[in-house]
């Protein structure tokens, strides 16, 4: 699948502005803390969590934490 073919795959998935949001967000920073997704989405901490989370067990976002932080970033996109 090309890039553009899954980027259009994602919009149609996630029509929601906030999920929209962050997926647009994470294409063009890879990898971020989740306090930022939230600050750029416009949306609170623990509402951007809950929706990474739903992100999570569809395949779409991966979450780590490295030294207290939280990261998060699209599923499959190399580095």
């Amino acid at each position: 699948m090309e890039y553009s073919d899954a980027y259009k795959r994602l919009s149609e998935l996630f029509q929601d502005d906030v999920k929209w949001c962050i997926i647009k967000y994470l294409v063009k920073h890879r990898e971020a803390p989740i306090k930022d997704v939230a600050k750029a989405c416009g949306t609170s901490i623990g509402e951007i969590i809950k929706i990474l989370r739903e992100m999570e067990q569809k395949g779409v976002v991966e979450l780590r934490i490295e030294k207290s932080r939280q990261y998060v970033r699209l599923k499959g996109v190399s580095e």
